[in-house]
């Protein structure tokens, strides 16, 4: 194991400094055309009008695009060996086990990811404090606490994230299955609580807005809920005005939690790829097999009949099982599932008539 870090590292180098010098030379072009801009606030507080200044600058956000961009790409890049025949049987000849394997790439891939944020990061952070009045920061309406609370919890959802991509995309047999794969896995949350929400609310089932809160989709999207915890601590540290209730995280817990145990699934089946199965119908029930018909169920709950936008579902459903089967005649197992789900959804779209 550690000849082969070795060898990664070096073989790596001069790709990960070139990756890098992009990254520092497009954060340098947004330093210099974004100002950091200082202005005046009056907040009313305890019935007294209080004045202060903040500090508006988006540097955490560009951080936060670096992070999603970084942690999509890099998963697909490491693991690309893994959709031709040809990569796996190089790969698979090395005299470690497949899980060492899986894990070791999983591991430099990750590490990869956060050398390049840290030091973007921190490239960031020292010019912003440059460029910042010293006695703006004396008075502490530049909270740097929670620059530093971005990072931590940066490192570690954007861990999470790479680890979800890691999963789904590994779960497949070729590259478009895998980023299919990926989408799917984003969708099916967010389908399902999309379609939870919009059926209940069609019987006024849900009335408090807390309640609704829960079922709102883009809290079940991780790179959503990385931008929306993202812009917490922008504008915390920039003293913004913002809406506490619109930052109410429990959803977003729910997603990480949800991210976690995905790790762990990526760590017990890593173990588990043939290599025989490259480039054949990906049939892991983490691809098509369970997303599928429970999206196309979702989406019936989110129509109504008088629209006629569900005869989409029926066409899109089709062609999703097209693209599984790499085929337009169906097995018979998709047929029947296509089938069923359609005609499931279709009859909880009328049961909203009554």
């Amino acid at each position: 194991m550690k000849n082969l870090a070795l060898f990664y590292i070096k073989k790596r180098l001069p790709l990960f400094l070139i990756v890098l010098g992009i990254v520092l030379i497009l954060t340098i072009l947004e330093l210099a055309t974004v100002p950091i801009t200082v202005d005046g606030y009056t907040r009313l507080i305890s019935g007294k009008l209080f004045s202060g200044q903040r500090i508006e600058f988006d540097g955490l956000i560009y951080n936060t695009a670096l992070l999603i961009v970084l942690a999509s790409i890099i998963p697909i890049y490491e693991f690309s060996f893994k959709m031709k025949k040809r990569g796996c049987d190089l790969f698979y000849s090395l005299p470690i086990t497949r899980k060492k394997l899986y894990l070791f790439k999983y591991v430099f891939g990750l590490c990869e990811m956060l050398a390049i944020f840290i030091i973007n990061y921190w490239f960031i952070e020292i010019f912003v404090m440059c460029k910042i009045d010293n006695e703006l920061l004396v008075e502490q309406e530049f909270k740097i606490g929670y620059i530093f609370g971005y990072f931590g919890v940066a490192v570690l959802l954007g861990t999470l994230l790479y680890s979800w991509i890691t999963f789904f995309y590994t779960r497949a047999n070729s590259f478009i299955d895998g980023i299919i794969g990926v989408i799917l896995s984003m969708a099916l949350p967010a389908a399902v609580t999309a379609g939870i929400l919009i059926y209940c609310s069609n019987f006024n089932w849900m009335q408090d807005l807390y309640t609704i809160n829960w079922f709102y989709p883009y809290h079940y999207i991780p790179y959503a809920s990385l931008v929306k915890i993202c812009n917490l601590f922008s504008n915390r540290a920039c003293e913004l005005d913002y809406n506490y209730r619109e930052y109410i995280l429990y959803p977003e817990i729910v997603t990480w939690v949800l991210a976690l145990g995905i790790l762990v699934l990526f760590i017990v089946l890593s173990g588990k790829e043939k290599a025989e199965e490259s480039e054949d119908i990906s049939d892991s029930p983490f691809v098509y097999s369970i997303a599928l018909p429970i999206i196309i169920v979702s989406c019936y709950a989110i129509c109504e009949l008088s629209n006629p936008s569900w005869l989409a579902i029926i066409i899109g459903g089709y062609i999703g099982y097209v693209i599984y089967n790499r085929n337009f005649l169906l097995r018979k197992i998709d047929l029947i599932t296509l089938l069923v789900s359609e005609g499931l959804g279709f009859a909880l779209m009328l049961t909203k008539l009554f």
